[in-house]
């Protein structure tokens, strides 16, 4: 994903990111509407010590979605029965992990075997963007 593309998340038998070119609507429905409030990356202090840098997306509600320069997009909802969720983004398909340690995904990002198949990002991805203002 470069800077100032449009992307959505594809979920098949993996989950994809995949480019909407200009404001088009892709060809293919996509998992979940986009929700038509958005917020904006601003840089962010990264945690002393760690050789990786964070912007972060911050909602009304203080949900939030910290992008880090590691290539991992991190969802914090301000509902905190929903696990916060992580995202490895390739041009692959990806993976990610749970706060509750569930995994799912790419097994070649994972240190162990999936725990839970894709359909748990989609939905986690569907309740973050459903729970915000």
């Amino acid at each position: 994903m470069g800077r100032g593309r449009r992307t959505w998340i594809e979920a098949g038998a993996d989950l994809e990111l995949r480019d909407v070119p200009g404001d088009a609507t892709p060809g293919r429905p996509s998992m979940f509407p986009l929700p038509p409030r958005h917020a904006s990356f601003v840089r962010a202090s990264a945690p002393p010590g760690v050789l990786f840098t964070l912007k972060v997306a911050t909602w009304g509600d203080g949900s939030r979605v910290f992008l880090d320069s590691r290539g991992l997009l991190h969802f914090v909802s301000a509902d905190k029965k929903l696990p916060q969720l992580t995202l490895v983004l390739s041009s692959r398909p990806i993976a990610g992990w749970t706060s509750d340690g569930r995994t799912f995904g790419w097994s070649y990002f994972l240190p162990n075997k999936a725990t839970d198949d894709v359909s748990l990002g989609a939905s986690l991805l569907r309740e973050f963007t459903r729970r915000l203002p």
